[in-house]
Parts: C-alpha cells; structure tokens; sequence
C-alpha cells in the first residue's frame, strides 16, 4: 500500500512536470505586440507570418480611426490570437467577450491562418473595434447579452477598414441604370455568408458606400452619439438598425452617388493600368517580402509559408483584374509559382523564378518598345499641328538700335534723295 501510494506520487510529480514544460516551452515560443494606438494586441508563435499580421492589424487600427473618428485611448486592446493552421482547435475566426469580475470586457478574436478568410475578417475585426468602443472600461456581469450591430454596419465597415484592395465586378443596376436599389430595401436585405464569394462582395461594397454616405456631412459625430458606450443599469441586447440622426433621404442619394462614381467603367468600375504603372505595383507587392533580394522562392524556408504565399497570391490574382494585357504573363508565373512552393524542390524554384526574373525584364524592354512605336505614330500621323508649341516658334519683337549711320541714312531717306 505504501508502495502504491509512492508511485502515484511519482506518476503525478511526472505529469506535473511534463505539464509544466510544455507550458514553459510555449509560453518561450509566442509573443505579443500591440498595434501604435493600443487597438489591438496580438499574440501567437514568434514566425514572420505574426509580424506581418500586426502589420494588418496596425493598418485596419489606422482606417477605423479615420472612418469613425474615434481617437486612441487607454481602454483595453481587443486580443488577436494568431494559431497555426496544423492542429489548431479553431475552425474558422471566432469572436467572443468574456465577463472579468471587476473589470471590463475581455475581447478576443481567434484567428486560423489557414481557415482565414478576407471578407469574414474585415467584419471581425469590425465587431471587435465597435465593440471595445462600447463596452470601454465598464464591467460587466456574467450572462450579459453581447451587443449585436446591424449586419450592413459590420460588413460595410469591415470593408473600409481591410488593408487589401479589393475588385468588384460593376452592379447590373450602374450598367443599364435599370433596378436601381432603394436603400430601405437594401438594409432588410441579408447576405448569405455561405453563397456566392461574388455576391458578398458586391454586398459588402454596397454596405461600404452606406457608411462613407453617412459619415459625410457631420455625420461621424452622430455615428459616435448611436453606438454610445456600454449601461450596466440598462445592458442593450441590440444597436437600432440606423442612426437616429442620420438623414435618411440624403444619405440614400450620397449611396447612390458614391457607387455611381466608385463603380463606373465599362469593365468594373477601374481604368486599366499602363505596362509600367503595371509592373510598378508588381514590384511594390514583391519588394514587401522579407525574404533574401524579395526572392520568392526562399518562402519555401520561412515558417507560416503557405500562409503568406496565399496572401501574395490573392494580392497578385486582384492585381492581374487591373494589369496591362502585356504583363499578364509575368502574373500568372509568379501565381503559379506560388501555388507549387510547397511541392516543389527549392534548385526547381530557384530556377522558375530567374525565369520569372527574365519574364519581367522582358516585358520592360517591350514597352519601352511600344511607347516609343506609338509616340512616332501620333507624331507623324496626327492631321495638323496641335498647338502646344506655338508660343516657342513666335519670335519676340525687338527693339532696333541705330547708330550715327544708321540715323543719318534715316534722314536721307527722309529728304526723298
């Protein structure tokens, strides 16, 4: 009997051990870090992928703040919990408040790289920061209803707030000026969170152009006034579905303005860009790589490589929707390149991307090519001169100075002889 008691001592003297250094050794691989204006402060493993996530989040900090007009202030950050994609607990991006005794709200965003998804994390981020500015430094009680905002609030704000561009296909309504919306019509409206990847979009787009209607004009104010802060004596189960002072006739034509001018075009509501505006935003998406020379092929070594190779994709798949014709080319390798970095040795890559690297240069040299073909073009073939140059070909009169000779050759000339 005391023997079995002994080996139970030590059994959970083991377990308690063993506990510790898994907790230990976890606790020594993760970090934190706050956003510049203590918005958000994010935690997960110490990987380059957890530093260019804060950089995210600093950016989403920085657009709330102009949107809204909140200032910084001192009250709680909304915790981000950054997990890896392998064995992660957390199917998708979760948002809950926790009730700390005696304190405020506990915010917490969880978030799986792989499972992450740009329209549901613009409105959760959204939520978090709405929510952080109602509840502030209130406590509240166990078993107290959340705050809900209306659905075209959180989609519309998280997508002003993302940090990524984002292309949306015109509205049949700005194509024809047929079925145009009314914007009671569209605030009853509900987007499908699982439908169509295309219709959400253009849904939360719509929802976007609500909130910048609404905040001009004196109206960030009023927006601050109708989210207002948390009341233990009167806890709100639900913000009302628009803001008290917002007018609403002029806000629907400020909406319909706003999309009208945003959505315009013939191919989407954007203007193609140059060959060289082209490469010019494809170098600027590359040169954000903290790999060797920007290499694409050195994420192969990094951790959180799948993650950011499908961030780099996206960024280049959205650039590929605005790009020259002639660089469509250079687009797809670097996409595909992307897309096999996981399977593929790194001499192969490496190899693949000095293609790349030759694709790109190239590319440059045939525009060059181009422009000076279509400036000889418009030179030589346009019908009469333009104009511009008119005022450089116009001598200016000058005044004749005469010496004795001249002036007395003036006079004879005067006299008639």
């Amino acid at each position: 009997m005391h023997l079995k008691f002994r080996c139970l001592f030590r059994w959970k003297g083991a377990l308690v051990l063993l506990l510790t250094f898994f907790t230990s050794r976890d606790l020594l691989s993760s970090a934190t870090h706050t956003t510049p204006d203590g918005t958000f402060e994010l935690m997960g493993e110490s990987t380059p992928s957890l530093m260019k996530f804060l950089h995210v989040l600093s950016d989403c900090e920085e657009k709330f703040q102009n949107q809204t007009g909140y200032a910084a202030s001192d009250y709680p950050p909304v915790l981000v919990v950054l997990h890896p994609s392998e064995g992660s607990p957390f199917p998708k991006n979760t948002l809950r408040v926790d009730s700390l005794e005696g304190r405020s709200a506990k915010i917490q965003i969880d978030v799986t790289i792989s499972e992450r998804t740009r329209s549901e994390l613009g409105e959760i981020l959204a939520r978090g920061m709405l929510l952080r500015e109602f509840y502030a430094k209130e406590p509240i009680d166990s078993g107290t209803i959340v705050m809900e905002f209306p659905l075209w609030l959180t989609r519309g704000l998280g997508w002003v707030c993302r940090p990524w561009g984002s292309i949306v296909l015109t509205p049949a309504f700005l194509r024809d000026g047929k079925d145009i919306p009314s914007l009671q019509g569209f605030l009853h409206q509900q987007s499908s969170r699982a439908g169509n990847e295309q219709v959400m979009e253009i849904y939360d787009w719509m929802a976007a152009s609500v909130v910048k209607a609404g905040m001009r004009g004196g109206g960030v104010a009023e927006f601050r006034k109708w989210i207002g802060h948390f009341n233990p004596e009167e806890p709100a189960r639900r913000l009302p579905d628009w803001p008290e002072n917002w007018p609403f006739s002029q806000v629907e034509r400020r909406w319909l303005l706003i999309m009208a001018g945003e959505g315009s075009g013939d191919k989407g509501g954007f203007t193609m860009l140059g060959t060289r505006a082209s490469l010019e935003r494809y170098d600027e998406i590359i040169s954000e790589l903290s790999t060797p020379h920007h290499s694409l092929a050195l994420l192969k070594k990094e951790k959180g490589c799948k993650f950011t190779c499908q961030q780099l994709a996206s960024r280049l798949r959205g650039l590929r929707t605005q790009s020259n014709p002639l660089v469509m080319p250079l687009l797809d390798s670097s996409i595909h390149l992307l897309s096999v970095i996981e399977h593929q040795s790194l001499k192969k890559l490496t190899l693949e991307e000095k293609q790349i690297t030759e694709l790109r240069t190239l590319i440059f040299k045939h525009s060059r090519v181009i422009e000076d073909y279509l400036d000889w073009y418009e030179m030589t073939k346009a019908p009469g001169s333009s104009g511009l140059f008119e005022r450089y070909l116009i001598s200016p009169e000058q005044s004749v100075k005469k010496g004795p000779v001249g002036r007395y050759l003036d006079a004879v000339e005067a006299r008639g002889w």
